[in-house]
């Protein structure tokens, strides 16, 4: 009984450690998403994602945190902001509920069905390219490793991918752009389209 009521009181603390982690990403994406091109910097974005899943994330960063998104998205911004919180390691209820969008056409559910058991990883930035407007991380988890590139920039890009990354690899590929999980054998180099989310899944 003690273990059991231990491990419930456990949950509900992770639950709303997650959910200030979901708030605090959701007004630094959207402050990035309302500044003028000029203006956005995927490094802010990084640096907010690192310090929230770091082992101790930052208090006065959490006090600061503001509230939801507040301009209206258009149907990019709202598939990629969607896309990145699928792929974050928050349990899924977090990840979708503090925002004032619902799922839309472009994210299918077949990626919520295949990410949705994911509520904990380990987590890491790997790349960071402020002249391409490209940010680019790792999710690992004990079932799958998730490699996720988010593009603010209004040109197609090769995706980042890990050092030692083999090229020819079975992989599930998902572009918010597209709308499509698909599986195959990468041949060469991956590319993103702008303003986008790619994920590349590996089981």
């Amino acid at each position: 009984m003690f273990t059991e009521k231990a491990d419930t009181q456990s949950d509900a603390q992770t639950s709303a450690f997650n959910e200030k982690r979901a708030r605090l990403i959701s007004q630094a994406v959207c402050n990035l998403l309302k500044e003028k091109d000029e203006k956005r910097s995927v490094n802010m974005l990084a640096n907010v994602l690192s310090d929230v899943f770091s082992s101790e994330p930052s208090e006065l960063a959490f006090k600061q945190q503001g509230s939801q998104c507040k301009q209206p998205l258009d149907e990019r911004e709202i598939a990629l902001l969607t896309t990145l919180f699928l792929t974050l390691p928050l349990d899924k209820e977090n990840a979708l509920l503090f925002h004032n969008f619902s799922l839309q056409k472009n994210t299918a559910l077949e990626l919520t069905e295949t990410l949705k058991s994911d509520a904990a990883g380990t987590f890491s930035v790997y790349h960071v390219d402020e002249i391409k407007q490209l940010l680019a991380f790792s999710v690992i988890t004990e079932k799958r490793r998730i490699y996720a590139a988010v593009n603010l920039s209004y040109d197609t890009h090769e995706m980042p991918l890990p050092l030692g990354f083999m090229a020819s690899t079975k992989v599930k590929l998902w572009k918010s752009d597209a709308g499509e999980l698909s599986e195959f054998v990468t041949q060469g180099p991956l590319s993103i389209a702008a303003f986008s989310t790619a994920l590349v899944i590996l089981e």
